[in-house]
């Protein structure tokens, strides 16, 4: 799975299911193709395409799933030029005007008699779940189109209660901070950094230890929406730092994730770990 995009969603309470479990829970949603008459479909495929059958596919205690939609492909375009033409022949031929709610019926005939022969496009998207952290991430740039993911498994498993992850300071708040006073360097070209430290660090040794305050020009994380994306901003404009975490207690004590890699195991052990779990 390369992600490209992210939504990511926090779990509101513990998932249970195993990835078996899981797979014949998505068996009821699995995907179908569009009937002549349908515009648009969507179900659970398997993950690892034509390399498995499964609809789950479990790596490091994460568990990946994988939403195709297909839908039929109607150019507007198409569909308007015939509905023009069959209303100027009526209007030839009756010598009146087609109203407007006569119009919207013939078009819906025209999509009628084209929906058989239309073309089909497929999307794919895919999602994976790590019940031990309390994520689930979907690879969609697309909020609208991760809600979609979201809902079809909350409608296959009857119950799936997330929230989408909030940033503390949104980038427009961090940004509205620099000129309102709270942030603020001594002109309006100041924040201009052509050379300069990307990082602040004063370090200290003491009896105890190393004692350190650092401060970068952002944030840790380089995704806009995470709440460390901008957290530091207001400190390094007003040349002020944090407490840096040196020891490893110390970085327990603020760590607010952890993931630990691992190469990938055979399916037959990853399960005999999972159960042992």
């Amino acid at each position: 799975m390369w992600v490209k995009n992210l939504n990511l969603y926090r779990l509101a309470g513990s998932f249970e299911l195993s990835a078996e479990a899981l797979h014949q829970q998505l068996e009821q949603k699995a995907f179908r193709p569009c009937g002549s008459m349908d515009m648009a479909n969507l179900g659970w495929v398997a993950p690892l395409g034509h390399l498995g059958e499964q609809l789950t596919h479990q790596s490091n205690g994460c568990i990946m799933v994988c939403l195709r939609r297909e839908e039929k492909v109607l150019p507007a375009a198409v569909v308007r030029e015939i509905v023009n033409d069959k209303v100027l022949e009526i209007e030839t031929e009756q010598m009146r005007r087609v109203a407007r709610k006569e119009k919207e019926s013939i078009r819906d005939e025209v999509l009628q008699e084209l929906l058989p022969r239309a073309f089909t496009r497929s999307k794919l998207t895919y999602a994976y779940i790590d019940p031990r952290q309390g994520w689930i991430l979907v690879d969609n740039p697309t909020a609208s189109k991760a809600e979609e993911l979201i809902s079809l498994l909350r409608e296959t498993l009857g119950s799936f209660p997330v929230r989408p992850l909030a940033a503390q300071h949104s980038p427009a708040a961090m940004m509205t901070a620099w000129v309102d006073g709270s942030a603020r360097a001594d002109g309006l070209n100041e924040f201009m950094f052509g050379s300069g430290p990307s990082r602040r660090f004063i370090g200290e040794m003491t009896p105890d230890g190393v004692v350190g305050y650092n401060v970068i020009p952002g944030g840790q994380s380089g995704l806009f929406y995470h709440p460390n994306y901008s957290s530091q901003l207001p400190l390094w404009l007003t040349n002020s730092y944090h407490p840096l975490a040196v020891t490893e207690e110390d970085a327990d004590d603020v760590a607010i994730l952890e993931y630990t890699f691992g190469p990938a195991m055979p399916a037959a052990a990853a399960e005999e770990e999972n159960n042992n779990d």
